[in-house]
């Protein structure tokens, strides 16, 4: 018997390594253009979770004496990373319960007792060293330091978080006004003759920077048919705002992506959703202030997860989290960590007996599906070391070879066997599955009207008790090279895999082992 694998297998190596002609520039921000010899980058990357300014004619980089105004420095700084409600991010430790503002100051004669006779009237006067006070948002944190010629970097004004403003919703941008008065003590100061005031020093501001902790946020990434209802209906957004404080988009797409017809091995469709989640990706790191996000994957969702990863690490993908002084900041974008529910990283044999039946050669998702195309991909996609942990389930809780009404409730069916007997096909999947390697087209010799030919058959290939979530098998689902965990699940079908109880599992799991949740 001979088998008829599909042509154009080894085009999977090639279009999984072609990504990075998509490639953009990476990490970009505008470039330090003041006196002090400490850069902003020093300390982070502009943008997220670090707001700057470096830019204020007339005010940064000016050396500058007090006035009439009540402060001579006063900068708007824009804070476009939104967390969602600030309390219960605190609460949960997704924020950081304060913020650090950075301060490079020069020339302040905050040890020097000056002396002198500011009114002329041949008595000294009661002068001060330099006393330069900073405030957020119109509140007093603390005076700057520093010494006489010397740049001095201020980093000890920590505040509470609550006294930052934060944007109220997605795409929001909050102001954050950092002020300084300069030498208020000698403004303020009486003189011999009564009159009151003494210019007595100066400073010079080289950059402002305020810098807090966020967790990074999640993003959903749908299964077959893109649909984002079974993640909508689990209820797991909530859950993670709930237990870590973190909140989080489900990213859809359409069943084929434009795509029909089986592309010969080359992941056509998975490389489509993962374009699109990319895409997607990018334009919620521009609403939150972010590119960083963990990637939480159901069944098909998982795979599109791993070619996202693999494209991520051929080339570089930059998303706008924010602008400084007027300028984009554009962060690199980076997956944390995935976790798959339920899918098919070795394939389904429910993909392999459709294939059979012809409706991969209509809808490119399910070829992708295939045993053997995952076969060839597993040795060609890479993480780029990100974190990859896995769930998969065995729908039959009690060990009988059946799944009953109760361990079916919930369960995703198929479009071809809805309005039909969900038990039954249920039954069929579980058994397909359980029995079989693989399900494809082969050879037999025959003979025909008399004459030896070979006949298209198909052909099932044995396999050892394969148990599974009447879709996708507990090896397959667990079937991710290196991976840093592995859980199976007793008793989930291909629905219930993102019930609660699997939701709990899912947390602990990415609080232990893919950093969910760290600042």
């Amino acid at each position: 018997m001979q088998f008829f694998g599909r042509i154009g297998l080894l085009s999977i190596a090639i279009s999984i390594g072609s990504f990075a002609a998509n490639a953009e520039v990476g990490t970009s921000y505008p470039k330090h253009r003041g006196d002090s010899p400490l850069s902003y980058d020093a300390i982070d990357i502009p943008g997220g979770d670090f707001n700057v300014t470096d830019y204020r004619p007339y005010t940064l980089d000016e050396y500058m004496y007090y006035d009439s105004y009540a402060y001579q420095i006063d900068v708007a700084i824009p804070n476009n990373r939104y967390v969602g409600d600030l309390a219960e991010a605190v609460a949960n430790g997704a924020l950081s319960e304060n913020v650090r503002i950075f301060i490079p100051a020069y020339d302040v004669d905050a040890n020097t007792v000056p002396t002198g006779d500011c009114d002329w009237d041949g008595v000294a006067d009661t002068l001060y060293p330099e006393h330069n006070e900073v405030y957020l948002n119109g509140e007093l944190l603390g005076v700057l330091d520093g010494d006489d010629g010397l740049w001095k970097f201020n980093s000890e004004f920590v505040v509470p978080i609550e006294k930052l403003r934060f944007p109220t919703h997605p795409g929001d941008t909050a102001i954050n006004r950092v002020q300084v008065a300069i030498d208020v003590k000698n403004k303020n100061a009486v003189l011999s003759s009564g009159r009151v005031g003494c210019r007595v020093w100066a400073t010079s501001i080289d950059w402002i920077g305020i810098k807090f902790d966020a967790a990074d946020s999640f993003l959903f990434m749908t299964g077959l048919g893109g649909s984002t209802d079974s993640f909508e209906n689990s209820g797991y957004p909530e859950y993670l705002r709930r237990e870590l404080g973190i909140n989080s988009k489900i990213v859809g797409h359409n069943t084929a992506n434009g795509t029909l017809g089986c592309s010969n091995g080359e992941l056509q469709s998975v490389r489509a959703h993962a374009e699109n989640f990319i895409l997607e990706a990018k334009k919620q790191a521009q609403l939150i202030g972010s590119a960083d996000f963990h990637a939480i994957g159901h069944s098909m969702g998982g795979l599109d997860g791993r070619m996202a990863l693999n494209m991520l690490t051929a080339g570089k993908y930059t998303a706008q989290v924010g602008t400084m002084d007027g300028q984009p900041i554009s962060h690199e974008l980076t997956i944390k960590s995935l976790l798959s529910h339920g899918s098919p990283h070795e394939g389904t044999v429910v993909a392999d007996y459709f294939g059979t039946r012809g409706v991969s050669e209509v809808v490119a998702d399910i070829c992708d599906l295939e045993t053997q195309t995952w076969e060839l991909a597993n040795q060609f996609l890479v993480s780029g070391g990100t974190p990859i942990a896995t769930i998969g389930a065995d729908a039959d809780s009690n060990g009988d070879l059946y799944v009953d009404i109760n361990e079916v409730e919930g369960n995703q069916i198929p479009a071809e066997f809805k309005g039909v007997d969900t038990l039954q096909h249920a039954n069929f999947l579980y058994r397909l599955i359980y029995e079989n390697e693989s399900v494809e087209w082969g050879t037999e010799l025959a003979t025909v009207h008399g004459i030896p030919m070979l006949v298209p058959v198909v052909v099932y290939e044995p396999s050892t008790p394969n148990p599974n979530d009447t879709m996708v098998s507990v090896r397959s689902a667990n079937g991710v090279p290196n991976a840093v965990s592995e859980t199976s699940l007793q008793g989930k079908n291909h629905g219930t895999i993102l019930d609660t109880e699997s939701q709990s599992q899912a947390l602990h799991i990415g609080k232990s082992t893919l950093g969910w949740g760290a600042k």
